[in-house]
């Protein structure tokens, strides 16, 4: 049985504060595999399918997110778990970054910090 980023975020959804803010068009992808990267530079050791996490913690600049999204989707990975409330705050995640995401499907979820 696959298992697919819908049966994640529900199942999981609560106990984790998960929230789907874009690419809900998403949540039919299989996940395979749980990816925690904080360096964009990294893509060439995505296989497809991840579900990458990430605080921020390498932040360099405000269009660091924006490329880093890019560069999760251009590696066929699953969808996105931003770590907000430290390094990256949940109103840093601009239009641009939601569009990017709605546009290609890719699930964007927020967790906050203290979980």
């Amino acid at each position: 049985m696959s298992l697919t980023l819908d049966t994640i975020y529900h199942s999981t959804g609560n106990k984790y504060h998960l929230k789907l803010i874009a690419g809900k068009g998403g949540l039919g992808k299989i996940m395979n595999w749980v990816y925690i990267s904080e360096d964009i530079s990294n893509g060439s050791f995505l296989r497809g399918g991840e579900l990458v996490i990430t605080t921020g913690v390498s932040a360099s600049s405000k269009e660091w997110l924006h490329d880093f999204i890019k560069t999760m989707i251009s590696h066929n990975t699953s969808g996105i778990i931003i770590n907000t409330g430290k390094y990256i705050q949940t109103e840093d995640i601009g239009e641009d970054i939601l569009t990017l995401c709605n546009t290609n499907d890719f699930c964007l979820f927020t967790m906050p910090w203290n979980i």
